[in-house]
């Protein structure tokens, strides 16, 4: 399970969140709220729905790692592979 890769960090809040297709995992400092726009997030995409045990890829919203995603709007955004900066 792809879930072995999101390990616990210190002085950051974690989130999970699945709708038995997809994982996705964020972080942000700690004291972020969810609807503050301070959390890096991805999403685990699976080459077979609901199996975990398949092949998968990450993807990121908007094609960014920054900080600057809002967690309660995870399901909402666009993910893509990461872009060039």
């Amino acid at each position: 399970m792809a879930s072995n890769l999101f390990s616990p960090k210190p002085n950051t809040n974690q989130a999970y969140y699945t709708d038995g297709n997809h994982e996705w995992f964020g972080d942000a400092p700690r004291g972020a709220t969810t609807d503050k726009a301070r959390w890096r997030i991805f999403k685990i995409e699976y080459s077979t729905p609901a199996d975990f045990e398949s092949s998968w890829i990450i993807k990121w919203p908007n094609g960014s790692d920054e900080p600057k995603f809002i967690w309660d709007n995870v399901s909402t955004y666009t993910y893509t592979l990461l872009k060039d900066r």
